[in-house]
């Protein structure tokens, strides 16, 4: 344990603060290949172009593209700060995306609600966030989205509380990205009437989900899997 403890703490150490990856930019580009409309109106959640983004993939299909960010910076149109309403109307865009950030966002699951209020009855909200990977601070790294992650979420903004509505959202599509060691979890809802009842949606195998592999394995002692092997 002091051995496996000590190569933790050595991949930690050198991980890099990084932007986006390749299987980020894929993931993106597939999503407004089959989601985006010329004229539709996108909003890019936490989209500051840090080391690339996703505005070309939607503007080159003639949308009208707004990013959201917690600060100003490259890219950037409209600033809000965690955990606060965003500044648009209920029902505002076609289209809600975010990536890369939510494993960085203090109030996640206020965020998915805000994205939940502002895109229309029938559009679409689009979330990439890693399953694994080492710590990356961007200003900080808090979570890792598993696959319970699309169900839940869609139940939590399907409930109302304290005055608050509900904005009910019905998973349409979730797969986990290849690529370590992120293992993007890419899920996709979409705004309906109709809350969801359950926060479970099954255990359907996908080959690219690490923690398929972490099942596989937890028993094996032949071929164990480590911490390390998930982190690198």
């Amino acid at each position: 344990m002091e051995r496996l403890a000590l190569r933790v703490v050595a991949v930690l150490a050198v991980a890099p603060v990084i932007g986006w990856h390749s299987s980020a930019a894929r993931a993106v580009e597939a999503f407004a290949q089959t989601y985006a409309k010329r004229g539709m109106k996108v909003l890019d959640v936490g989209g500051r172009d840090v080391n690339g983004g996703a505005r070309k993939y939607f503007e080159e299909r003639a949308c009208k593209f707004v990013c959201l960010d917690m600060e100003k910076g490259a890219g950037v149109d409209v600033v809000s700060p965690p955990g606060q309403p965003f500044p648009f109307a209920d029902g505002s865009f076609d289209l809600v995306i975010t990536t890369s950030t939510f494993e960085h966002d203090p109030m996640f699951w206020m965020t998915i609600r805000e994205m939940a209020r502002v895109v229309r009855l029938g559009g679409f909200v689009y979330v990439n966030a890693p399953s694994a990977g080492f710590y990356h601070g961007y200003p900080d790294d808090n979570y890792r989205f598993y696959r319970g992650a699309a169900g839940s979420l869609a139940f939590w903004c399907g409930k109302a509380f304290g005055g608050v509505p509900a904005y009910p959202l019905r998973v349409v599509e979730q797969h986990f990205e290849h690529e370590q060691p992120w293992f993007d979890n890419v899920m996709v809802w979409e705004r309906c009437s109709s809350p969801a009842t359950s926060f479970m949606l099954g255990r359907s195998h996908d080959a690219n989900d690490p923690h398929d592999r972490m099942h596989k394995h937890r028993n094996n002692k032949s071929n164990p899997i480590s911490l390390v092997d998930m982190l690198v």
